[in-house]
């Protein structure tokens, strides 16, 4: 099932997409939005926040490259597991799963926080 809504980002209307329709989407600019099931981090000091299972099962990955991921600590970024997110960018193809390069901080915003146990 394709989900799809119009958000108005940078002046410009972008579709919004579930993560399992990404692949659909390459060389198109479109805010993917889904749950956020593993978070990685390169040697190089990348971030990687994957969709849909956990590297290297996952569906679709947001790319935080190290200047934009080197303003929060480690800890920050595992806070966004379990979290729905959406990100805005051109999708592409790495290793023949889509991806998203972050380029901005505003292009990656938290849509639904973790509920609350108890």
């Amino acid at each position: 099932m394709l989900m799809m809504a119009l958000v108005f980002a940078h002046g410009e209307d972008l579709p919004v997409i579930a993560f399992e329709e990404a692949a659909a989407y390459v060389g198109e600019h479109v805010c993917v939005e889904g749950m956020v099931t593993d978070v990685g981090f390169g040697p190089k000091g990348s971030v990687f926040l994957n969709f849909g299972g956990i590297y290297p099962e996952h569906a679709f990955t947001a790319l935080v490259p190290f200047p934009l991921a080197r303003k929060s600590d480690e800890s920050s970024w595992r806070a966004y597991l379990d979290r729905v997110v959406r990100i805005s960018g051109v999708v592409k193809l790495y290793k023949e799963k889509p991806q998203i390069v972050v380029t901005a901080p505003e292009h990656l915003v938290i849509v639904k926080r973790k509920r609350r146990r108890g």
